[in-house]
């Protein structure tokens, strides 16, 4: 597998590696991590795979949607994957609900009972399964259902992250957290 992984590495990366020279660095750092990416794939050997797999639901009212990177499901559990190329969120963060891209996911894959990021860069998983994310969702669910009421009212809504996960968000200055003390 790891073998056909760099053969498909090769096609994909073959038009940018005439176009940027950091393109051959790129793909030498992805085919590095082939053994490892082979042995996630492999290890739910059974699965239905689906890939950038469009996701909806309503929730409280409201069309909450996703697109996963993988979801996985084999009949009897599924799991939710999402790959990272830069830095996965803690498991401290995803337990602590801080971190709600994949739990949201869940929410809108029935039979979910796992939740990874697969880091290509430093091949490693973060995760929650079964009683650990039976254990989240609910909370999950309920900050939607009071974001849901809120937004309804009117009422203007901060962002609920954590002050180092708003450290490295591409959006702080969307949501200008930054002055929110000084208001």
């Amino acid at each position: 597998m790891a073998a056909h992984l760099r053969l498909i590495s090769a096609a994909v990366f073959a038009a940018d590696r005439a176009a940027r020279p950091l393109a051959r660095f790129w793909q030498q750092a992805f085919d590095a991590q082939t053994p490892w990416l082979a042995q996630q794939l492999a290890s739910w050997p059974l699965a239905t795979v689906r890939v950038e797999a469009e996701l909806a639901a309503i929730r409280e009212g409201w069309m909450l949607r996703g697109r996963a990177d993988r979801i996985e499901e084999d009949g009897v559990r599924g799991r939710v994957v999402d790959y990272k190329s830069g830095q996965s969120p803690s498991k401290a963060d995803l337990t602590a609900g801080e971190a709600v891209q994949l739990p949201h996911y869940a929410l809108l894959t029935p039979g979910a009972t796992a939740v990874e990021y697969w880091n290509l860069r430093d091949a490693k998983t973060v995760g929650l399964a079964d009683e650990e994310l039976d254990a989240l969702l609910p909370g999950i669910e309920e900050r939607l259902a009071v974001l849901a009421i809120a937004i309804e009212r009117g009422a203007a809504l901060p962002a609920n992250g954590a002050s180092a996960q708003c450290e490295c968000c591409e959006m702080r200055g969307v949501c200008r957290r930054d002055d929110w003390g000084r208001a």
